[in-house]
């Protein structure tokens, strides 16, 4: 799946690594959220640009997607989303943001580009024991 896109049902492409980048394209139904069976009402579609280099010991990875989706046949959301992993030692470091665009005119009355979803997280383990610590913030879904 491609960063931050959810769930689908479809089709994924990737190219293989060259020098650790990957390019990929994905697009599917989305299943109906109430009760899970498939439909063609909701759609996404998307490409992603991702760079891993597992020759190191932190294995880096690096992925931006810019995804979209329609509803009942209408362009709806439209999205960038960026993470990262690092896995220093007997630790993880990851983060992910994401940018929202929404038309003009919308029905939420949004600002044309907004900052939908932003976190950060770190976690690290001494024998038995894990310790992790979260920030996370994420703006109610707007989407038709």
């Amino acid at each position: 799946m491609a960063v931050g896109v959810g769930q689908l049902d479809g089709l994924r492409v990737r190219s293989p690594s060259w020098a650790g980048f990957t390019i990929g394209a994905f697009g599917g139904t989305v299943p109906n959220p109430l009760d899970n069976r498939p439909t063609i009402d909701t759609t996404r579609f998307g490409v992603q640009l991702a760079y891993q280099n597992e020759s190191l010991d932190s294995q880096p990875f690096v992925g931006l997607s810019m995804h979209a989706s329609t509803f009942m046949g209408d362009i709806d959301e439209r999205r960038l989303n960026a993470e990262f992993d690092v896995f220093p030692g007997n630790g993880r470091v990851a983060g992910h943001f994401e940018l929202s665009m929404h038309d003009e005119l919308n029905p939420w009355k949004a600002p044309r580009f907004e900052v939908s979803a932003a976190g950060l997280d770190a976690s690290i383990r001494a024998g038995l024991f894990q310790i992790a610590g979260r920030f996370d913030m994420r703006l109610p879904e707007r989407s038709l």
